[in-house]
């Protein structure tokens, strides 16, 4: 039990510190292009301190990119901004769509580098395999997602930290791809049909359903720990 404790302490580190590599480039790369972040936030739930526009929330999971929108800023109406205005130049809403699928993609592309340039063609494999393992896992979480939770135990335990690390970043970036709305993949879907739908990215209903498909492979994997702690 102590084995497995350390274990997924040590996985809380990892994913937060990757969290943060992900975050942290996308604001980056926004910032490079001319796109201005309003705020950035490594984890979730609530605030525990902030630096300037930096916040760290309580929870080590997750984190986002607040960028400067248009609509919803009332000082910036649409309709009354010159076409050289600043504030409209720096807007998320107002930037090509390739501007703002590379933002969308920057964070994942780093969590994938990072893990192919120390696993090589070991990472490949487990990047393309992830993909079935995170749907798989929640969906059976008492059977393949404890043998999967398991296989990661004992990857970590024949490995360097590093080495595990360089997993655990290749698997966050195959979730942050899948192609749910709140997700990176699921954004760069919705950035390309805002062509046809140019109200599709305020959509809130969406937005809600890409939560609850979220939260829904999250308890799954949760009842997976549940297990692999034998508290069921």
């Amino acid at each position: 039990m102590l084995d497995t404790l350390l274990w997924f302490l040590e996985c809380v580190v990892l994913f937060y510190l990757l969290s943060m590599a992900h975050v942290a480039t996308m604001a980056v790369v926004a910032q490079k292009l001319g796109i201005a972040v309003e705020e950035i936030s490594f984890g979730t739930a609530n605030v525990l301190f902030a630096v300037g526009t930096v916040r760290f929330r309580m929870l080590p999971f997750g984190g986002h990119v607040r960028f400067k929108d248009s609509r919803n800023d009332e000082s910036m109406p649409r309709k009354k901004l010159p076409s050289n205005s600043d504030d409209e130049n720096e807007a998320w809403d107002r930037q090509p769509v390739f501007k703002r699928i590379m933002v969308a993609l920057s964070g994942v592309m780093t969590l994938v580098v990072i893990g192919l340039v120390v696993l090589q063609g070991e990472g490949a494999n487990a990047f393309k395999e992830a993909f079935a393992q995170i749907a798989i896992g929640a969906v059976q979480p008492f059977s393949e997602g404890v043998a999967m939770l398991h296989s990661g135990m004992a990857f970590a335990a024949d490995h360097s930290i590093i080495a595990f690390a360089a997993l655990l970043s290749l698997k966050m970036a195959a979730f942050n791809l899948l192609p749910i709305p709140v997700l990176n993949g699921g954004q760069v879907i919705v950035l390309l049909l805002s062509k046809l739908w140019p109200n599709i990215e305020s959509n809130s209903k969406l937005q809600q359903i890409g939560i609850t498909i979220v939260l829904g492979l999250g308890l799954g994997w949760i009842l997976a720990l549940s297990a692999l702690f034998e508290i069921f």
